[in-house]
This record gives C-alpha cells, structure tokens and sequence, in this order.
C-alpha cells in the first residue's frame, strides 16, 4: 500500500501531436499534453505552497512559406499549469520583500527551484521569419522571431544564426534584444 502512494505522488505526462500539409506551402500542426499530477507552486502568506492537479497544455501551429526561401511560422502555447498574471505579481513581490528581508541568495534560490521554467505563465504568441540561404551561404539560415506573453504583456525579441554544415550537427548563435 505504500508503494500505491509512493507512485501515486509521482507526476506522469502523456502526449500526442500531429501535422497535416494543407496545400504545398502551408502546414498546420498541434501538440497536447496531459500532466498526471502535477505540481503547480504559488506563494500564499510569504510561503512557498505546491499544489498538485492534473493539468494539460497545448500548442497550435501554423507554417507559411510566403516565397520559396521565407518561411513563418506562427504559434499559441497554453499550458493550464502556468501561472495568470495576479499570482506572477504576487510571486515578484514576496520574492523583492525575501530579498530586502534576508538576504538575495535566499531569494534567488527560492526562485531558481519554484518559478524556473522557459513557460512560467499561461498564454505565449510565438512568431519566426528565417531566410534559408541568402546570397547562396550554403548550410546557413538567419531568422528572427519573438514570443509575446500574453497574461503580463511582456515580449521577448531575437535574432539567430544557424549554420548546418552536415546531418545532425547544428551551430546557432542567438541573441536576445
């Protein structure tokens, strides 16, 4: 019976995704993901509180190729587990008063083992526009793309080179603005 509970606290994913090519240069796709007990931590009275709920998250895709050589792509990622914008508040404002309290190691640690994740919040907008191979630089491909919060309002803009000189091995140099 222990073992049951054991088991039973252990978080489980399942996933499913899939792609279809509308016509020769428009691809649509989605991904689902369904998190079996999952932990979702928020701050409540100054403490650190895990609550754990089956929560699922999902991506909507689509990919243009406006000519030959640009291509766009276009996302929405959900994820039911992240946090709305009144509990990303609530989490700056106890982590600055740990910080002014304490000391900043105790905040940041706080933060790097609860709130570390590259889709903290709920609601994310994703757009990329690459060039594969301008003045025929075989292998390379700048883009530029940006992903937009859409619970706080905050984007992220950035350009990257990528150079792919054989199967399997690629070398992307990136910098965020």
């Amino acid at each position: 019976m222990l073992w049951a509970t054991i088991a039973s606290a252990i978080p489980h994913n399942l996933a499913l995704d899939c792609s279809r090519n509308l016509r020769e240069n428009l691809e649509v796709h989605a991904e689902l993901s369904y998190n079996i007990n999952s932990p979702r931590y928020t701050i409540v009275s100054g403490n650190v509180r895990a609550v754990r709920a089956d929560r699922f998250s999902y991506l909507l895709g689509l990919r243009i190729s406006m000519s030959r050589t640009q291509p766009l792509s276009l996302k929405y990622y959900h994820n039911s587990g992240g946090l709305n914008y009144g509990d990303s508040r609530t989490i700056s404002i106890s982590c600055e008063r740990r910080r002014k309290q304490y000391r900043r190691t105790t905040a940041l640690g706080v933060s790097q083992r609860y709130f570390r994740s590259n889709t903290l919040m709920r609601d994310y907008l994703y757009v990329k526009v690459a060039t594969p191979e301008p003045f025929e630089w075989l292998y390379f491909t700048p883009s530029l793309y940006s992903i937009y919060n859409l619970n706080d309002r905050s984007c992220l803009i950035s350009a990257s080179l990528s150079y792919k000189p054989v199967t399997n091995i690629e070398f992307i140099f990136w910098r965020p603005f």
